[in-house]
């Protein structure tokens, strides 16, 4: 459907695979990889990615995952479908950056809020591109993808969250549904299911 763009958050490898440093076991994981991905393919949808460099200092969250070049930075999403560049995150919301982002060969600063650097990437990917509607597909819905959620409907777009295609942190199937329908996170978002992203771009 024109005006519509999948966005992936925090596809990345310490909290997908077994071994990384943020893993739980979640059912989205295997159906993006199965599902959804293939289907981008096929249907030539346009698509981006938010990651994360969760590197040390990050006042807040002792966790030090999502190194740069390391194994655990890694994204299940290939390159070859993405229509844009990666915006790189150091905190839960896409609006926080800092020094030596995303670069292994730096040591990073501490983290500071920059949304002009996520306006741009939105202007440059969405916004001149006829972009209105955003599905979320990605990890977690209690922390990143609520973050995203709210950015996004802070900037005016539409946004609706992939069923099948995010999770909690939990990994609990009731625990993603009750967060889906359910103040705060429906304040900013709406839910698809997969038949009815099919339907938009079949």
């Amino acid at each position: 459907m024109p005006g519509t763009a999948i966005i992936f958050v925090d596809m990345q490898y310490d909290f997908t695979r077994s071994g990384g440093a943020c893993y739980a076991p979640r059912s989205s994981v295997r159906f993006v990889r199965d599902h959804l991905i293939p289907y981008i393919k096929r249907a030539d949808v346009p698509a981006l990615q938010i990651v994360s460099d969760y590197r040390q200092p990050r006042p807040g969250d002792p966790r030090d995952c999502c190194r740069p070049v390391e194994w655990g930075y890694t994204s299940e999403i290939p390159k070859e479908i993405l229509s844009g560049p990666d915006l790189i995150k150091c905190m839960n919301s896409p609006i926080w950056t800092r020094e030596g982002i995303g670069d292994a060969g730096k040591h990073p600063g501490l983290p500071y809020q920059d949304p002009a650097t996520f306006d741009v990437w939105i202007d440059e990917n969405l916004s001149m591109k006829g972009i209105g509607t955003i599905i979320l597909s990605g990890l977690t819905l209690d922390a990143c993808v609520l973050c995203a959620a709210q950015e996004l409907s802070f900037r005016g777009f539409t946004v609706l969250t992939l069923e099948e295609g995010t999770d909690v942190r939990s990994g609990r199937l009731e625990d993603r549904t009750r967060m889906l329908r359910t103040p705060p996170f429906s304040h900013w978002s709406g839910t698809i299911s997969f038949a009815g992203l099919r339907e938009l771009f079949d």
